[in-house]
């Protein structure tokens, strides 16, 4: 109740992408909505030297959660470890234990249904193939810089996202 009365009131809503004009049907009027696409500087972002990066290392960054992926990623570590022993995923973001927003998948309308993040974990520790996953924690834009320039593929399967930042640092922007 409160949560349409305050929308009722504002004047402009911003969201990252068309498709999450939607989430404000019935709260915000559709033409007082309008999309403002996240940015990042290319300049920055990009990979001037892609021959670093270490082989088989998968990055992860974002929301360490159930709706962005990061479940699935858990539970599909110990095939892809069988077939590359060698390959290390690497996870920077924070953890979090409960869904906020995301409840069901943005295509398909299905309810997420996973565990809970730590026992994903958990299940892939008990597995044997808990070493080839490595939590770095929250990181600084420096480090972060470092671990994108040194990665072989990127992955953020989320369930729903709007316009992703993690996916527009990761882009491989082309030198100029």
């Amino acid at each position: 109740m409160l949560v349409k009365a305050a929308c009722r009131r504002v004047s402009l809503g911003l969201v990252q992408a068309e498709v999450l004009k939607d989430q404000f049907a019935g709260l915000i009027p559709e033409e007082r909505i309008q999309v403002v696409h996240n940015t990042v500087d290319t300049e920055l972002y990009k990979n001037p030297v892609p021959e670093r990066f270490t082989p088989k290392r998968v990055f992860f960054m974002g929301h360490l959660s159930c709706a962005k992926g990061y479940c699935d990623v858990l539970s599909a570590i110990p095939a892809v470890a069988r077939r590359h022993p060698e390959v290390k995923f690497v996870f920077a973001g924070t953890r979090l234990e409960t869904e906020r927003n995301v409840f069901f998948n943005q295509l398909t309308g299905a309810p997420i249904n996973c565990s809970p993040p730590h026992e994903s974990l958990e299940t892939l520790e008990a597995s044997g193939f808990g070493r080839h996953h490595r939590y770095v924690g929250v990181v600084e834009e420096p480090e972060k810089l470092e671990l994108l320039a040194s990665c072989c593929l990127f992955l953020l399967p989320s369930y729903s996202e709007g316009f992703s930042q993690a996916v527009l640092e990761a882009w491989p922007w082309p030198n100029r």
